[in-house]
């Protein structure tokens, strides 16, 4: 296969930044008051949308239904020869819009610089996800790193379309054959005779034409789009940069009043009673009710808010609440592991596990982690006493309309939800209820008809307010004999993340269950004859949801340092003993990615040279296959220092190198810093983690330099948002152990070196 071999060093400066001096700090401090000083008047934030390259299809109602041509529900065309995509999945940074805008772009062979996109509204009948839905139960969502995959073939086809009927318009009026034309960055051509011409002056006779129902596509070799380097530049960058881009947090229609809700500090609490006398006090406070979940207070605007809710004074019922502390609920997680459990996975005979040979054991746990994504929860409501309309950044509208609906008792089709960009998620706006969206509609409500309401959550709420990527625990046991890794037996307890079932009415675990709960260790892709796999469901008080990567965080990091270890034991070389021991269909790719990250990193063993040491982990998830090494030292207390990252990634048909790219080194950031610090902290069922001074993420100044390189595939495209994060703690784990530490078993690292 061919490779390409651009490497991709950033943040080479990162140290730099990080020793800024006081005086420095307030300098650039300074430069960006005035900044902002400049761009503090309130914006009209329907005239940034309507001026935007990425924006939402809603915030401008008129914008798509006033172009000619619309050939079907994901591309329009007006007369001034711009094209306008409709991207069916929410933007919220990691490229999607500038991906699916491509992939109509490359069919129809438009001008990139004449594109802009649209986030798609709530609309089922439209825009759902085949990948994470049925056809029984239809659902629009963003997740599960799929939303380039299930739209390679429809984004392509929808470009094609509007391509064939342009030029069957194009040759009725210049009277030729449409065999005879060609188009050409937005513009049609007639070769024999000269003439060309922009999309928009066909738009009209478009318009009246039927779109052909089937249409040939581009082979990858004609692709001039597509995995093209530097083709297609990311349509969001400049608008997020200048302050065009809209968010939830910008929509000031109405003038909304600002809710804040003020919740139990335990989970499962009940309000009993309330005094606002005071909060009602504060300057531009307009009303505190109680709103089932706790007390809402309503401003004019959110600082008045944010006072008023610090002087409610409220009592609440923790009689049926979550009173423990973490290591309380890390005994009920250990404990969960000695029950008999769910299969979940097993081959060859598992009872081998308890046979002759060298025994190897290990028990990992991982901590409740908060997304925490720049942006918190918000969202804006209408309520008019029939129906509701709503904008806010949501991965799931489908089920965010019915919810919504069951709140004011009409029917979903009595919702309008407009989706707004998201600045960060990690798969905290995939809302299952009982959450941001819930609280929105009781606060609307609760307000009642003819006046807006913007729930904000502050950083406090967002850390504070549960639905975690949940507590685990693993539980893993191998025999080694004649140096070959001959049974495992390997247990995992956690939470079940979303609201669905475990097992099916046979009892035996479903797909999605082990997708959520233990991807990968159904799947182990290392060849033990003998193995079993079991998974122990823990429920409790704790609200849980989906994380980035979801379970193969945690899968990914136990398998590759048990391995790793066993590796170790044995005494094969890390890297040479996975090349070996990869098995099954996927052995090629994961072949591949592992010996081009060792070549990129000049693998030697990966023992210490002037205090460094190298770990590696190659993990397959969403479909797309990650090798990852790390350049790690020991600094202050014994703590990893994560010098360099090497990564191959390996995700099918690259739609847009830099966006790949810029997704693995944004991954590595995020998984680093979630493995170092990441662990929401409870202290008699309070959570006592608020911000990020006691919830850390990685720095700027410890941010590695990381090197990428993309595999060139014709396989079809696989996720590229999530299958980053998972190498990178079991990778610099394994380089801890080649500096004389042992692998961490409790994250996070800050806590368990």
């Amino acid at each position: 296969m061919m490779l390409d071999d651009t490497d991709v060093l950033r943040n080479d400066d990162a140290r730099r930044i990080g020793k800024l001096s006081r005086r420095d700090m307030l300098a650039l401090m300074g430069l960006f008051v005035g900044a902002f000083a400049l761009a503090a008047p309130r914006r009209a934030w329907a005239a940034a949308a309507a001026t935007a390259r990425t924006a939402s299809a809603g915030i401008v109602p008129t914008a798509l239904a006033a172009k000619e041509f619309t050939p079907n529900a994901f591309v329009s065309i007006g007369r001034d020869g711009l094209v306008h995509v409709v991207c069916k999945h929410l933007e919220m940074g990691q490229g999607v819009a500038t991906g699916l805008a491509t992939l109509v772009a490359e069919e129809l062979d438009a001008d990139w610089q004449q594109v802009r996109v649209w986030l798609a509204p709530a609309d089922i009948e439209h825009f759902s996800n085949p990948m994470l839905s049925s056809p029984e139960s239809p659902l629009q969502a963003t997740g599960g790193s799929s939303s380039i995959a299930n739209s390679f073939v429809l984004m392509r086809e929808a470009g094609a379309k509007a391509r064939a009927v342009l030029l069957q318009a194009a040759a009725t009026a210049w009277a030729v054959p449409a065999q005879a034309l060609r188009t050409e960055r937005g513009q049609i051509v007639h070769a024999a005779s000269g003439r060309r011409s922009g999309f928009g002056e066909f738009v009209d006779a478009a318009a009246k034409l039927a779109p052909p129902s089937t249409v040939m596509l581009k082979s990858p070799s004609q692709f001039r789009l597509i995995g093209v380097e530097g083709a297609t530049p990311r349509l969001d960058i400049d608008d997020k940069t200048n302050g065009r881009a809209i968010f939830s947090l910008d929509i000031d229609e109405g003038e909304p009043l600002v809710a804040l809700l003020l919740r139990s500090p335990r989970f499962g609490g009940k309000l009993k009673s309330f005094d606002a006398a005071k909060a009602r006090e504060v300057r531009d406070v307009v009303d505190v009710r109680e709103v089932p979940g706790g007390v809402a207070v309503y401003a004019k605007s959110t600082y008045p808010a944010i006072k008023a809710r610090r002087l409610v004074q409220a009592t609440w019922d923790d009689s049926e609440a979550e009173s423990r502390g973490n290591e309380e609920l890390y005994a009920e997680f250990v404990g969960a592991l000695d029950d008999e459990g769910l299969d979940v996975g097993s081959r060859g005979d598992p009872a081998r596990v308890s046979g002759p040979g060298q025994r190897v054991q290990a028990q990992v746990l991982f901590p409740y982690l908060a997304h925490a994504p720049m942006e918190p929860l918000n969202g804006w409501m209408l309520w008019d006493g029939h129906s509701v309309r709503c904008r806010f950044a949501a991965q799931q509208p489908t089920t965010d309309l019915i919810e919504i609906g069951k709140i004011f008792g009409v029917p979903p089709s009595a919702v309008s939800q407009t989706v707004v960009m998201a600045g960060g998620s990690f798969g905290r706006r995939i809302d299952t209820g009982g959450d941001m969206v819930g609280e929105l509609a009781q606060v609307c409500k609760a307000m009642g008809p003819g006046r807006p309401v913007k729930l904000v959550w502050t950083r406090e709420d967002d850390i504070q307010g549960g639905f975690y990527r949940p507590m685990v625990a693993h539980r893993w046991q191998a025999v080694i004999e004649s140096r070959k890794i001959v049974a495992l037996e390997a247990h995992v307890s956690t939470q079940m993340p979303l609201p669905l079932p475990i097992t099916d009415p046979g009892g035996k675990v479903t797909p999605v269950a082990v997708e959520l709960m233990a991807a990968g260790m159904e799947d182990l892709p290392y060849d033990v004859p003998n193995v079993r796999c079991v998974l122990h469901p823990v429920t409790n008080r704790i609200p849980v949801a989906t994380l980035r990567s979801v379970a193969n965080m945690h899968t990914g990091y136990v398998t590759e340092t048990f391995f790793d270890h066993c590796f170790e034991l044995i005494g094969d070389d890390p890297v040479a003993a996975r090349l070996r021991l990869f098995a099954g269909k996927d052995a090629p790719r994961l072949r591949q990615v592992t010996q081009l990250v060792a070549e990129m990193a000049d693998w030697r063993g990966g023992q210490p040279r002037q205090g460094r040491a190298m770990g590696v982990a190659v993990i397959k998830s969403f479909g797309t296959y990650v090798a990852q090494i790390a350049e790690v030292s020991l600094g202050k207390g014994g703590e990893p220092v994560v010098h360099r990252v090497w990564c191959t990634v390996d995700c099918g048909q690259v739609v847009n190198p830099d966006i790949v790219r810029q997704q693995m080194e944004g991954s590595i950031g995020f998984g680093l810093g979630v493995a170092m610090y990441g662990e929401i902290k409870f202290d008699k069922g309070v959570r006592i983690s608020r911000n990020f001074f006691d919830y850390r993420s990685l720095r700027i100044h410890e941010m590695p330099t990381v090197s990428v390189r993309l595999v060139r595939s014709d396989a079809p495209p696989s996720g590229v948002g999530e299958p980053g994060v998972p190498p990178i703690a079991p990778a610099v784990a394994n380089a801890l152990a080649r500096l004389g530490k042992a692998r961490p078993l409790r994250l996070p690292f800050a806590q368990g070196v």
